[in-house]
């Protein structure tokens, strides 16, 4: 189902010929709608208003995940192997890829309003990227591209990720993981600013719209919020 921000109300649209993998949709300028393939190693491309798929783009492996830029320049892709692809948007032009992590990528997002990707995997770690460096290292004017930061305090896969609205040094990352853990991290910054324990493996995260709440959902199907501010976050609903 498709719901309007605005008002919550559900509106009717179908997308045919779907068989996306999990939490992997982009919606792209509002016109286009994205999604891979969740066997094959390809992305369905649908026009918003049409049930049938315009475009399938063919790619080098299955992903499993998928994510634009804010201004839509940009789309990237996670995969298997662990390793990252990057397309031009407007063209479809393959940019690059490059191994990111060690075990498949589950998650990818950009800060908002910045060309940095943030990145997780079933390795339990979470990597922040500068796509100049990657583009640089990979037109062969620098050495192989390097994470600008690394968080490495999750001992399970990566499953949810969420960055804050505001970019800059201090963006904010949201992360949860199968080891009951939800974790908030600065840019700029080695350690969590804080981690929160639940009862039950995370599978997903995202941050309210002030970043001062972080809600979680377990696999046990209750969804936990956590406070940001210092006060005692309330029980799971």
């Amino acid at each position: 189902a498709v719901y309007s921000a605005s008002t919550g109300a559900a509106q009717a649209q179908v997308f045919r010929g779907s068989a996306s993998a999990r939490t992997a949709l982009v919606s792209l300028h509002d016109r286009y709608l994205l999604a891979p393939h969740r066997t094959k190693p390809a992305i369905t491309v649908w026009e918003w208003g049409r049930e049938t798929p315009a475009h399938t783009c063919y790619v080098a492996e299955r992903l499993t995940c998928l994510c634009a830029d804010s201004t839509g320049a940009y789309v990237v892709g996670g995969s298997p192997s662990g390793s990252l692809y990057l397309w031009l948007a407007e063209t479809g032009e393959f940019l690059c890829s490059w191994r990111a992590h060690y075990r498949p990528v589950t998650r990818v997002a950009f800060l908002q309003g910045e060309l940095v990707l943030v990145t997780a995997a079933e390795d339990a770690l979470v990597h922040a990227w500068s796509l100049a460096d990657v583009l640089c290292a990979r037109s062969g004017v620098s050495g192989d591209a390097e994470p600008l930061a690394t968080w490495s305090e999750h001992s399970l896969p990566v499953t949810g990720l969420c960055c804050s609205r505001a970019g800059g040094a201090g963006s904010l990352v949201a992360s949860s993981s199968l080891d009951h853990t939800c974790r908030v991290w600065r840019l700029g910054r080695a350690k969590a600013l804080c981690a929160v324990s639940c009862p039950s493996p995370l599978l997903c995260c995202c941050l309210d719209g002030q970043e001062q709440r972080v809600y979680a959902g377990g696999r046990c199907g209750s969804v936990f919020e956590v406070s940001l501010t210092g006060a005692r976050p309330p029980p799971p609903r």
